[in-house]
């Protein structure tokens, strides 16, 4: 028995489509903004080396996304979003926002404490005890890879 055909807007509510449009928007617009960057050789990387590595492969990673919404039979169970969905989302876009804004302004330790307490609210009921450590475990982590271990140039607490 063939397979019944899904419409245009359910194929679009898929969340496997979703996802991959998103994967190819973000690459698109990746591939596009590092367009003058210089990429050099395996041996020799330059600045946009890596950014197009990064791009191409989601890119890939998207098309094969939307592909599989397409092609793999519906399952009536969570073939959409589920609802609550946008909470998670926003939390983290908003989280790496607030480290990109952050990093500079605010220096290492209070922005990793930032960006947790943000992070966290992507689910509900997250204590406010466990928000903390994991903040300072991140945040002196942090410090010791980054600016001690690895001798970065960032600011660690705020300049006035």
């Amino acid at each position: 028995m063939p397979t019944p055909r899904r419409s245009l807007s359910r194929i679009i509510r898929d969340k496997d489509v979703l996802s991959g449009l998103v994967f190819v928007a973000v690459a698109l617009l990746a591939l596009w903004l590092g367009r003058n960057f210089r990429i050099g050789t395996a041996v020799r990387m330059g600045t946009g080396y890596v950014p197009l590595l990064v791009s191409w492969s989601l890119l890939g990673l998207g098309v094969l996304t939307i592909l599989k919404g397409l092609l793999l039979p519906e399952n009536d169970e969570g073939a959409t979003w589920p609802d609550g969905a946008l909470r998670p989302l926003i939390a983290i876009t908003a989280a790496v926002c607030a480290f990109g804004f952050g990093i500079e302004r605010l220096g290492l330790v209070l922005t990793i404490f930032l960006v947790v307490g943000i992070g966290s609210l992507a689910l509900k009921g997250q204590s406010l005890l466990g928000v903390g450590i994991a903040g300072a475990v991140l945040a002196t982590a942090s410090v010791v890879i980054f600016s001690w271990g690895l001798s970065l140039t960032m600011p660690i607490w705020p300049v006035f």
